[in-house]
């Protein structure tokens, strides 16, 4: 939703909360050592394999929706809309003077 140009601010926030309602934010980990990987207990728990991987897979779009949010924030309009990137320019050249 946030590629589209026309996209409702509100809506996407609201789909953005509706997603996110039932998972935990994903977090940023460090890599586990050659080590770890190895355990006995890593291979018999591969629950915890899974989490990570998932846990990384959503947190590069979940980071990136955070982004545009705080982006185009102060371009939405009251009904949602989002002013676009000519009227933004047209905005920021006009505070510039």
């Amino acid at each position: 939703m946030m590629d589209d140009p026309n996209v409702n601010y509100h809506e996407a926030i609201l789909a953005f909360n509706e997603f996110w309602k039932d998972r935990g934010e994903p977090e940023e980990q460090e890599c586990d050592t050659k080590e770890e990987k190895r355990s006995l207990l890593k291979r018999l728990f591969k629950s915890e394999e899974k989490e990570h991987a998932e846990n990384m897979e959503y947190l590069i779009p979940y980071k990136r929706f955070n982004q545009w949010k705080r982006d185009v924030e102060p371009f939405v309009q009251p009904d949602g809309s989002i002013l676009s990137k000519e009227e933004q320019l047209q905005i920021w050249e006009n505070a510039r003077k």
